[in-house]
C-alpha cells in the first residue's frame, strides 16, 4: 500500500501559500470582507504565521458557521470556515491531491483537476461505442455519503496513508471538525472522500476482482458487464465493500440491460444505439425557466448555459424547439477573439512574481504596452513552470522589459531563467532574471 510523504515541505513554501491566498481571495466580494482586507494588508505576516502553525502542528480550525441547504428535495448542512482557514486547507490539500492522483484508478472523477463529470461521461460514451457486447449495467450510490463516513475509519485510513505526523494531525482536524461524518463544506472532504472510496471500493473491484468496466463519480458507481450473471459477483462485492466501510447503499440501486433501458448517468442518457440525450429533469427545469424569463439579456445567459450542456449530446433539435434558435458548434462558426488593440493576452492563469521566485521557469513569449488597472505600459509574460504548466505575469520593471526586448531582438526566445528578488532603496525590493 502506497503511503505519502513530503507534503508539508511543498505546501508551506512562500510560493504555495501566496498562490493559495490568491486563489481563496479571488473575486471582489471576498477581497472586500474585513478578514480579506486584513490578509491582503498583512500578507507577508499572515503567510509567515501560517507557515509556523502548519510546520509545528499547532494549526487548528477556528469558528465555523453551518447553513442548511435544500436542493431538489435533498437537505444538506454545509460548514463554512474562515478565509484564514481556507488558505491553509487549500494549500495543503492541493499537495495531498497531487500525491494521491497516481494512486487513484483512471475511471474515477469528481474533485480531481482535469477530471469532471463531462470527462467521465466521454469515457463511458467511448467505451460503449467500442464494446458492442457491453449491455448490462449496475448503478448505485451511497446514502448521505459525506455525513455517513465513520470518523474512526477515516482517521485509520489517514494514519495508514500519510507518513508525516503533522499532516495526519492536520487531516484529523479537518475530519473531526463536525461531530459526525466529514464536513461537506471543506475542500479537504473532497480529496478524503476520494481516498476513502479508493481504499474500500475502487482497488478491490478493479485490482482484486478484475472488474473491467467500473466508473465512479464521487459516491455514484456504475459497473458494466456482458451479461447479468457476470454482474452478480460485482454487486455482492459492492455491498461487502459498503458494509466494511460503514456505509449504506441506497435502495434505488438498479440492474438493467441498455438495449431495453438507457443509462442515465452524469446528466446524460445514453442509449444502446449511441444516442445521447439530456436528462429529462434538466430539460424540464430549463424549459420552465425559459418560459418564465422575459429579459432578453437573461435569456441569452440561459441559452448559453443550456448550450454548454446540449452541445455534448444529440440535442440540436431540442435546443431549437425550446429556444427557437438554431444551434451550431462553435468550431463551425469560424470565429476567433481578437483584442481591440491586436495584442496577445495569453489565456492562462496569472501569478504573482513572489510566487514564482527562486524556481526555474521558461519564458516562452511576451507582449508589450499592455494597459491594466495599475496603469499603462506593462508587459505580460508567458512562462512555463517546473510542472510544465503555462502561467503569465505582468511587470512594469524597466530592467525586465529591457532584457525581454533584447532577448527577442537577439532571436533567443524562449529562454530558461530563475526570477530572484533583490533589495534596493529604503526597504524596497525588485525582481530580476538570473
Amino acid at each position: 500500500m502506497k503511503s505519502y510523504g513530503g507534503i508539508l515541505e511543498r505546501a508551506t513554501t512562500q510560493a504555495a501559500l501566496s498562490e493559495s491566498v490568491d486563489y481563496v481571495l479571488r473575486g471582489t466580494e471576498r477581497k472586500r470582507r474585513a478578514s480579506g482586507r486584513w490578509i491582503l494588508e498583512h500578507r507577508d505576516e499572515f503567510i509567515k504565521t501560517l507557515q509556523q502553525q502548519l510546520t509545528s502542528g499547532t494549526w487548528r480550525i477556528g469558528r465555523y458557521t453551518e447553513h442548511k441547504v435544500v436542493e431538489r428535495g435533498k437537505e444538506r448542512r454545509i460548514q463554512c470556515i474562515s478565509l484564514r482557514d481556507r488558505v491553509a486547507v487549500n494549500a495543503v490539500m492541493k499537495e495531498v491531491q497531487r500525491k494521491m492522483l497516481p494512486g487513484l484508478i483512471t475511471d474515477t472523477a469528481s474533485s480531481i483537476e482535469g477530471r469532471g463529470a463531462l470527462w467521465l461521461h466521454k469515457r463511458i460514451r467511448n467505451t460503449l461505442a467500442d464494446n458492442g457486447r457491453l449491455t448490462w449495467f449496475y448503478k448505485c450510490d451511497i446514502r448521505k455519503f459525506y455525513e455517513s463516513i465513520p470518523q474512526e475509519k477515516m482517521l485509520a485510513v489517514i494514519d495508514r496513508r500519510f507518513r508525516e505526523r503533522s499532516v495526519r494531525q492536520f487531516l484529523a482536524e479537518c475530519v473531526t471538525v463536525t461531530g459526525r461524518g466529514i464536513s461537506i463544506g471543506l475542500r479537504s472532504s473532497q480529496e478524503l472522500g476520494n481516498l476513502y472510496m479508493s481504499e474500500y471500493f475502487d482497488h478491490r473491484l478493479k485490482d482484486r476482482m478484475g472488474c473491467k468496466w467500473y466508473w465512479r463519480y464521487c459516491d455514484d458507481i456504475v459497473i458494466g458487464a456482458e451479461s447479468a450473471a457476470e454482474l452478480t459477483p460485482y454487486i455482492n462485492a459492492v455491498h461487502d465493500c459498503a458494509e466494511a466501510a460503514g456505509l449504506e447503499i441506497k435502495g434505488t440501486e438498479q440492474v438493467f440491460c441498455i438495449t431495453h433501458r438507457p443509462l442515465d448517468f452524469l446528466g446524460y442518457v445514453l442509449t444502446a444505439d449511441g444516442n445521447i440525450r439530456i436528462r429529462k429533469r434538466t430539460k424540464q427545469r430549463f424549459a420552465r425557466c425559459w418560459r418564465r424569463v422575459r429579459s432578453w439579456r437573461r435569456k441569452k445567459e440561459l441559452a448559453g448555459s443550456f448550450y454548454g450542456i446540449a452541445k455534448h449530446g444529440d440535442c440540436r433539435n431540442l435546443f431549437k424547439t425550446i429556444t427557437g434558435w438554431n444551434m451550431k458548434d462553435f468550431a463551425e462558426l469560424g470565429i476567433k477573439y481578437v483584442s481591440q488593440d491586436g495584442k496577445k493576452r495569453f489565456d492562462v492563469p496569472t501569478v504573482r512574481l513572489d510566487s514564482i521566485q527562486n524556481t526555474r521557469i521558461v519564458v516562452k513569449d511576451f507582449e508589450t504596452n499592455i494597459k491594466t488597472r495599475e496603469g499603462d505600459g506593462r508587459y505580460v509574460v508567458l512562462i512555463e513552470d517546473e510542472e510544465s504548466r503555462e502561467r503569465k505575469f505582468f511587470t512594469n520593471s524597466e530592467e525586465m522589459k529591457q532584457i525581454l526586448d533584447k532577448v527577442r531582438a537577439a532571436g533567443e526566445m524562449p529562454f530558461r531563467t530563475v526570477i530572484r528578488s533583490q533589495p534596493f532603496g529604503d526597504g524596497k525590493k525588485k525582481y530580476c532574471f538570473t
